[in-house]
């Protein structure tokens, strides 16, 4: 059995899913969702759930077993309680760096695995299977089908704007910073050069800022109407569209990613963490995204 942890926005949980499933595949054995920090976590909820994956959910037990082997002691009063709690430490697997690490791939059968994974390279062998189980449960229906079918007509572009606690939120900005204006126009410019009629949609948790702040000389659509737990639904209105501009947010680097075009085109911010320097971006960016 393998068990991740979950926890952040849908865009990360989906970074931390398609780890766990690789090597549970890998092993042939169960995937299991450690769902617990939603408990004591209010700026996300729980979000897979509106997707097709193997949902298992570790129970309070099994998190509590891999729990205790970061502290000894309450491993120790465990297992006085319950015999069956080793007194050994179990295989925690925490991320240690922002970038892909190769030694993570090889966690045995029984890893608890800790951390956000943002590289392809996690779960690249896997690509084809996750794009299916990252696929909604429900159909397209009402608004999101009418914008679905505006965008197959032509070179629909998605835009993603990422504000929120980016800007709000002093030590998160610290740490992410937000993409620009001036990135924007850059990426409009670069399509502009290559497309003859790009529409772009543009999805952003601040979508007033989003009409008063980009300046697209193209037709554009501000997508504004799914709220709250209904994000998996811009998701994957994203994944249709043709070509894709995403920050430095994990929602939209899968809904870029979750598009199977080999032809797409996707540009993305040079820097993914603003208090680090751009190479920390290499392993986020696949094969082929262009970073401006």
């Amino acid at each position: 059995m393998i068990i991740v942890q979950i926890i952040g926005g849908l865009g990360n949980q989906m970074f931390q899913y398609a780890l766990g499933r690789r090597l549970a595949d890998g092993l042939d054995v169960h995937l299991k969702l450690d769902i617990t920090p939603f408990r004591s976590y209010a700026l996300r909820r729980y979000s897979l759930c509106a997707l097709n994956i193997r949902e298992e959910l570790a129970t309070d037990r099994e998190v509590a077993r891999a729990r205790a082997g970061r502290l000894p002691r309450v491993r120790k009063l465990l297992h006085r309680v319950l015999p069956s709690v080793p007194t050994e430490s179990p295989r925690l697997v925490r991320e240690r760096t922002r970038g892909f690490d190769p030694a993570i791939l090889d966690a045995p059968n029984g890893s608890y695995l800790e951390g956000y994974w943002q590289s392809e390279k996690y779960f690249d062998v896997s690509a084809e299977r996750l794009r299916v189980e990252f696929s909604p449960h429900s159909p397209l229906s009402g608004q999101d089908a009418a914008v679905a079918e505006r965008m197959r007509e032509g070179d629909a572009v998605s835009v993603h704007v990422r504000r929120g606690d980016y800007v709000s939120d002093p030590a998160t900005s610290k740490v992410h910073g937000v993409c620009d204006e001036a990135y924007y126009a850059r990426c409009v410019d670069y399509l502009a050069e290559r497309l003859e009629d790009p529409r772009f949609f543009v999805f952003s948790d601040e979508p007033e800022w989003a009409r008063e702040n980009l300046r697209i000389p193209f037709p554009t659509t501000v997508v504004d109407h799914n709220k709250g737990s209904l994000d998996f639904e811009d998701l994957r209105l994203m994944s249709i569209c043709r070509h894709h501009i995403i920050a430095n947010s994990s929602f939209s680097w899968w809904g870029a990613w979750l598009n199977p075009e080999p032809s797409k085109i996707v540009l993305m911010p040079q820097r993914w963490f603003f208090d680090r320097e751009p190479e920390y971006a290499a392993d986020i960016r696949p094969a082929g995204w262009v970073a401006l």
